[in-house]
């Protein structure tokens, strides 16, 4: 085999495409991720055991967690490789550092130790053309008439810690700079700390939501607790554990929704109620956390990507978010109009169902011990007596927030016929 950039043409051929949803937006957020002791202790465990390291074992659960969230088996993951291989440049001042990609054609069928095992073989073949710079694979796959670039989500580790400063009669604190700006959608960064690994994911705003991070950061946590605890199980197992039937109402409802242009407006239920009292803003969401906590249906997503038949699913129990508006000092004519526009505007934005919370909540005051709430949802996480049991719930905390509440969920779905 040759030495150049032509040696990965059977490696980067048809490689996935990135969807972009504003190829140029490059705002960045952060997203904070913290791996503790234990945890940490079970990687570098795990890796020892199959002759690998914790950064196989983590670049592995990081792939699984993102095929579970976006439903692509073919995950390409660029890496930054040290390339200080020797005594020489161990300690050298410079920079030695080349990107590799990694592609991992995931089979959900196969164990964890098995797909493990193939990604530290794809780790050991790729290193093996550290010397290449990436800037000619990047050049030749361009020229193969590629015109996406090789990876869109990037992997870092940091296993050297900046030592403390210190400066007699000094108090020295590093500070952690985020830049504002990124051109990967997504990179997840982390710190080996000895004691534990900390760091964030970086994501391009434009292309994630804080949920979508939210939901993906506690994923990868979970999927790290899978991956070391449960080595045999497959990730279809850990999928099929989670995912439940949909009754046949539901499954018209996403087919429906999922024919209709974006979704748009398809069973978006609007709940529009007058409150006519003052509104503590901080005791109201706090009700609704309240109501989340207990009713976990609002808590489902649905998922068909890959699979026979469509599945639903739950998900960590979200913070209420709540959009508040002052329409106090507007006459009542442009009252009624805003009122009008804005639960159109609302309709027309629906609900993407693989992405929950599939809620949204407003409160709108309209005059001095007068607001407006709008509570939006679609139609497969709530029948009309939910409605019921949910409002009379929150307004029973709002009033009393120490309130025991009845639990009415099942401990997973029902789904019928």
């Amino acid at each position: 085999m040759g030495c150049g950039p032509s040696v990965f043409d059977d490696y980067l051929k048809n490689l996935p495409q990135p969807i972009l949803t504003d190829p140029t937006g490059f705002a960045a957020a952060f997203c904070p991720v913290a791996i503790d002791a234990d945890c940490l202790m079970d990687i570098r465990s795990l890796a020892a055991a199959h002759h690998t390291t914790p950064f196989a074992v983590l670049l592995l659960c990081f792939q699984l967690t993102l095929y579970r969230f976006n439903g692509i088996p073919d995950q390409v993951t660029g890496i930054a490789h040290a390339a200080r291989d020797d005594m020489d440049t161990e300690n050298t001042i410079g920079f030695f550092m080349n990107t590799l990609v990694i592609r991992n054609r995931i089979q959900a069928d196969r164990s964890f130790s098995d797909l493990l095992t193939r990604l530290a073989h794809t780790l050991t073949q790729v290193i093996e053309y550290r010397h290449i710079p990436f800037h000619r694979i990047s050049q030749h796959y361009r020229e193969q008439r590629q015109s996406a670039p090789c990876f869109n989500i990037l992997f870092l580790m940091q296993t050297m810690d900046l030592p403390a400063l210190s400066i007699p009669g000094i108090q020295c604190d590093r500070l952690t700079i985020q830049p504002p700006d990124t051109n990967m959608d997504l990179t997840l960064e982390l710190y080996d700390q000895q004691t534990q690994l900390t760091g964030w994911m970086k994501y391009r705003s434009s292309a994630f939501s804080s949920q979508d991070m939210t939901m993906l950061s506690r994923q990868f946590k979970q999927m790290i607790r899978h991956v070391s605890k449960q080595t045999e199980t497959t990730l279809e197992d850990v999928l099929d554990s989670s995912r439940f039937r949909l009754s046949p109402m539901q499954h018209s409802m996403l087919m429906e929704t999922l024919r209709a242009p974006q979704g748009a407006g398809c069973y978006v239920e609007q709940v529009v109620f007058d409150i006519h009292q003052e509104i503590d803003l901080q005791r109201f969401s706090e009700a609704w956390n309240r109501i989340l906590d207990c009713h976990t249906s609002l808590c489902l997503g649905f998922t068909w990507k890959g699979l026979k038949e469509p599945r639903q699913f739950f998900v960590p129990t979200p913070l209420a978010t709540i959009e508040y508006n002052d329409w106090s000092r507007f006459s009542a004519f442009k009252k009624k109009e805003y009122l009008d526009m804005f639960l159109m505007a609302d309709r027309r934005l629906g609900f993407s169902l693989d992405k929950p919370p599939l809620f949204r909540i407003a409160l709108i005051k309209t005059g001095i011990r007068h607001y407006t709430c709008i509570w939006s949802f679609h139609h497969c996480i709530a029948d009309g007596r939910s409605m019921v049991f949910i409002l009379r719930d929150l307004f029973a905390l709002y009033q009393n927030p120490g309130l025991p509440l009845k639990n009415r969920n099942p401990s997973k779905p029902i789904s019928t016929g």
